[in-house]
């Protein structure tokens, strides 16, 4: 008994110093422009969140580095709205890892993590009062933003952040979390269905048809 409470005499100070020493730090932002998104109605994958320094040649992605720390860390990613407070955002994370609008995983001491499966997935303006709902049920709320403050705005559905938090594991296996990070602001495009018929003239549709459409009409003049 006395040398788990001598071990722990040791260890806790190591921890708390360790909590001062880590630092965690965004090296590779999220694309601010020309992102486009989906609607889940759509039926078709959101993809993926492109970094700032994706290309025609080359795929990046947001990452983080961590310094001073060797342990578990847990993070979890959601949105936020543009401006302060941050407030959760309506729109959504999707793809793997993610549940209920955000992204979490244990990061098994990975100093650096690139997230390439942040797919963001649009909400009609209809659904933004049930999908903030859903943020806040499921205690989606980064900065804690009273609820009450919450709905005091309407919801920007084209600018958003992304919001990093992470979580260190003590020895006593609770998680003590870190500071939230926010990341550069991005602007989203949502790409909506779009039916041929409705929405386009008969001449592109011909020209869409090719030489399909052009071959029945050629037969239908012959008969």
């Amino acid at each position: 008994m006395r040398l788990v409470i001598e071990l722990r005499c040791i260890l806790f100070p190591l921890i708390i110093l360790e909590m001062f020493l880590l630092d965690w730090k965004i090296i590779e932002q999220p694309k601010q422009r020309g992102m486009r998104f989906r609607y889940k109605c759509e039926g078709r994958s959101a993809g993926s969140t492109p970094g700032e320094k994706s290309n025609d040649t080359t795929k990046a992605h947001p990452a983080i580095k961590v310094h001073n720390y060797n342990g578990p860390l847990r993070v979890r990613v959601s949105l936020v709205t543009k401006n302060p407070p941050h407030k959760p955002h309506p729109h959504e994370l999707v793809g793997k890892d993610c549940k209920h609008g955000y992204y979490e995983a244990d990061l098994q001491e990975r100093r650096v993590h690139s997230f390439q499966n942040l797919g963001i997935q649009c909400v009609k303006k209809e659904d933004v009062a049930e999908a903030v709902s859903c943020r806040l049920q499921t205690q989606n709320n980064p900065f804690n933003i009273p609820e009450a403050n919450v709905w005091e705005e309407e919801f920007d559905l084209n600018a958003l952040r992304l919001c990093f938090q992470a979580s260190i594991t003590l020895p006593t296996g609770e998680l003590c979390p870190l500071e939230p990070v926010v990341l550069a602001p991005s602007s989203v495009t949502a790409v909506r269905a779009v039916s041929l018929w409705g929405n386009s003239t008969v001449t592109e549709l011909l020209r869409n048809c090719g030489s399909s459409l052009k071959m029945y009409a050629k037969q239908k003049q012959l008969i």
